[in-house]
């Protein structure tokens, strides 16, 4: 999974698919993400972007097999935003193993028209919704 705005590092999905053929046991094998901001943004001080690399789900950095789909569905076309938060959960309940790797496999473009910047209202929405739906089960 991979932003159109975002920025792949040389060799990192060689990197990652290694890394996933090495560990059978693992489903996924997760890299670190680097943000940096935009030259394009208007404001660049009221931005802040993370100081340190992280990992995330659904960062970019993040090679999945295919089986996890047969696992655990399909993504929820209901939720517009959130499905990182929900297949993180879905992941958990049924245990899959995700693999960490200590490497740099994408940088994160912080900018005036990030989704989360332009919807968060339909975000907190939707992570509203999931975590009912979890607390429910």
């Amino acid at each position: 999974f991979h932003d159109s705005d975002d920025v792949t590092n040389d060799n990192a999905l060689q990197k990652l698919y290694d890394a996933l053929e090495t560990d059978e046991s693992a489903c996924a094998v997760m890299a670190k993400v680097k943000d940096f901001i935009s030259p394009d943004v208007e404001n660049p001080a009221r931005e802040s972007p993370k100081s340190e690399p992280y990992y995330g789900l659904f960062t970019g950095a993040v090679l999945m097999r295919r089986s996890v789909f047969n696992i655990i569905g399909l993504f929820n076309e209901n939720i517009p935003s959130g499905e990182i938060i929900e297949w993180a959960n879905k992941m958990a309940e049924h245990n899959l193993k995700i693999k960490k790797i200590d490497m740099i496999a994408t940088n994160r473009r912080i900018h005036d028209c990030n989704y989360g910047k332009k919807h968060r209202a339909i975000e907190f929405k939707n992570y509203a919704q999931i975590l009912r739906a979890r607390l429910k089960k």
